[in-house]
């Protein structure tokens, strides 16, 4: 089980600002900012931390497997469960490091 601090706290551009978990632009478009992402190795480590945050009113996203597609509509808080626990050492760093890339 992994827990990573992302740096990708928005646009880097001067003409957008976070407040609250998101990236407020001049432009008016507003995007969520992920501040936190999480992988685990099983369905039951990615709901421990997810429904904590959950029960004391943050908004967060639960996903089982990496998403095929690019991330879009992300939280402020991802939580990423995998079902490597007993998988080849192979296959659950591929499944990890997909993982990674997608929170990136």
């Amino acid at each position: 089980m992994g827990l990573f601090l992302l740096d990708n706290f928005g646009p880097s551009t001067p003409a957008c600002r976070i407040n609250d978990y998101q990236s407020i632009c001049i432009d008016g478009d507003t995007r969520t900012t992920t501040v936190l992402g999480r992988i685990a190795d099983d369905f039951t480590g990615a709901t421990d931390l997810a429904g904590l945050l959950a029960r004391s009113g943050f908004p967060e996203s639960l996903r089982i497997g990496v998403p095929d597609s690019a991330p879009a509509n992300t939280g402020p808080f991802e939580f990423i469960a995998l079902n490597i626990r007993t998988a080849t050492v192979d296959d659950a760093v591929m499944q990890t490091r997909a993982a990674l890339q997608w929170l990136r």
